[in-house]
């Protein structure tokens, strides 16, 4: 049992030889450095990390709200060429149908059944053709000469002849 005893003294003894010299090694090492130092390193890369999530927040809010007033401005110039769209499809359809003032037609008209479908304007000719039945008074002759009635156009193609022919009444 003394060998026993022996063999585990001898290996106490270097293991406690082995700490102290890993103790002395560590300690005399270049590569580790005192324990305030690292906390300020630490401190320093906290305060870096915190200004670029904030710089981060920052970029991603403006270019949020950059996206947010392009789509803005889309839609309104989007609702804008529509409601120019049928505007123009309302005028040309009412002088068409003969009412004597397309605007008022715009504006009379019931729109709920003028529909905006990929660049086309539909319903106009029913939607009209329902205001003129509903108001007949608004249709009527446009004043002579401006070309767009030929049913009702007086106007002269010579200046000499009406000339002439007013000469003659008189």
């Amino acid at each position: 049992m003394s060998d026993d005893n022996a063999a585990q003294a001898a290996a106490d003894a270097l293991a406690a030889k082995t700490a102290a010299e890993a103790k002395t090694n560590d300690s005399s090492d270049k590569d580790t450095f005192p324990r305030s130092y690292v906390e300020e390193l630490r401190k320093e890369n906290a305060e870096y990390r915190t200004r670029a999530k904030s710089a981060e927040d920052t970029a991603k809010a403006t270019s949020d709200a950059a996206v947010k007033a392009a789509n803005d401005k889309a839609d309104a110039a989007t609702l804008l060429a529509k409601t120019a769209s049928i505007s123009a499809a309302v005028t040309i359809s009412a002088a068409h149908l003969g009412f004597a003032d397309p605007d008022d037609a715009v504006k009379l008209m019931d729109a709920s059944k003028v529909t905006y479908e990929d660049g086309k304007v539909s319903g106009v000719d029913e939607a009209l053709k329902a205001l003129s039945t509903a108001k007949p008074h608004l249709l009527g002759s446009r004043a002579a000469g401006d070309g767009t009635d030929k049913k009702h156009d007086k106007k002269p193609s010579d200046m000499n002849a009406a000339i002439r022919k007013q000469v003659a009444h008189s």
